[in-house]
């Protein structure tokens, strides 16, 4: 028998009233009765009527009232916070309160590290909004809104305009601590990573972030999302880094031997050779990969990257007897025996290195 019987919905208490008694509605604070509310319209026909708590309704109402009016004043940043806290992720309601702090000339551009108390105030606030919606869009891209205004950031050049070092430095920094306080906490959250993307392509950093990710992927070797943004950080450097692409590949290979089932050090192994364009160049690299198949290894990934090697030199016009031959066992193994769920796409393959073998045999 169930031992918990079924919710009667209709004796719901408003959860926000329980959680507050002290709240008071916008209704019956004394500093918005010169506002008249306005009731959501959804028409005479709408297709699912949502039943909004009262405290919810309440602030939303007075909200498309100041709207309307177009005010713009403290007040209208106490009430665009009460609409967010119900609604983190409403769109209409961040954008009004930058606007409103826009119009109270509350940004302003960082000087001695620091910023005006109430744009400090600002930054605190999304601080807080963020460490309660970490997955939340909205409230990340008003996070980088207050840090382009701090920074002067034009978005169309791509520049920001702070002249001291020491700022730079100072909100770099700062975004860099909060996006990894955030990554401690769920080491794969999107968000976070794109906001610590845009953080080092406006203030630099990208050697540091060698450091950063090494760190992950050795607590992590499966964590994909640190291999991408290493890979972010690697496509910036390696044009003035000489030797960092061999070693990373020297990076890499050792990560592989931890989990060499893991496709992640595979996609940026390949990535790295890619970006150099010398896939499939380096022979002992290539020994080194088919002994781990010898070795009766299990992994798909490796064997689909030896086949990229090996396609790109078919490509090249190569036609070793042996390469072939391996490329059509490569192919069998993985159609048959090792990833069958896949064996059109690996039969398919195969058919490739059968017509080239059969070329080459005549």
């Amino acid at each position: 028998m169930d031992q918990n019987p079924p919710r009667n919905y209709d004796d719901d208490v408003d959860d926000d009233m329980q959680d507050d008694s002290n709240y008071i509605y916008f209704k019956d604070r004394s500093d918005w009765k010169d506002v008249t509310p306005v009731e959501q319209d959804d028409g005479p026909f709408s297709a699912v009527k949502i039943s909004y708590s009262p405290k919810f309704k309440d602030a939303y109402d007075y909200l498309r009232a100041v709207m309307l009016k177009g005010e713009k004043s403290p007040r209208v940043l106490e009430l665009t916070a009460q609409t967010i806290e119900f609604n983190a992720a409403n769109y209409t309601a961040w954008q009004y309160r930058r606007d409103t702090l826009d119009a109270l000339g509350i940004p302003q551009k960082i000087s001695n590290q620091e910023l005006k108390p109430d744009f400090d105030t600002e930054v605190t606030f999304s601080t807080e909004l963020i460490e309660d919606n970490p997955k939340n869009y909205q409230v990340w891209h008003h996070r980088k809104v207050l840090v382009s205004w701090a920074a002067g950031y034009d978005e169309v050049t791509k520049k920001h305009s702070i002249g001291d070092p020491k700022d730079v430095d100072f909100l770099g920094k700062r975004e860099l601590q909060l996006t990894a306080a955030l990554l401690r906490k769920d080491a794969k959250n999107y968000h976070a990573w794109q906001h610590r993307q845009w953080v080092v392509s406006v203030f630099g950093g990208y050697n540091d972030e060698l450091e950063y990710t090494t760190g992950l992927i050795n607590s992590d070797v499966r964590n994909n999302s640190a291999w991408n943004h290493r890979f972010f950080v690697v496509r910036y450097l390696y044009k003035s880094c000489p030797n960092l692409i061999s070693a990373e590949v020297d990076f890499t290979t050792v990560q592989i031997r931890k989990a060499i089932s893991n496709e992640s050090p595979w996609s940026y192994l390949r990535g790295l050779l890619e970006l150099q364009g010398t896939l499939g160049e380096d022979p002992a690299l290539l020994d080194q990969f088919r002994e781990f198949i010898k070795n009766d290894s299990p992994s798909i990934p490796l064997r689909a990257f030896v086949l990229d090697i090996y396609e790109k030199k078919i490509e090249e016009g190569s036609l070793d007897l042996d390469m072939l031959k391996d490329g059509l066992e490569i192919c069998s193994a993985l159609s048959s025996r090792l990833d069958s769920i896949r064996a059109g796409y690996w039969n398919l393959k195969k058919k490739t290195f059968e017509l080239k073998l059969a070329s080459v045999s005549q």
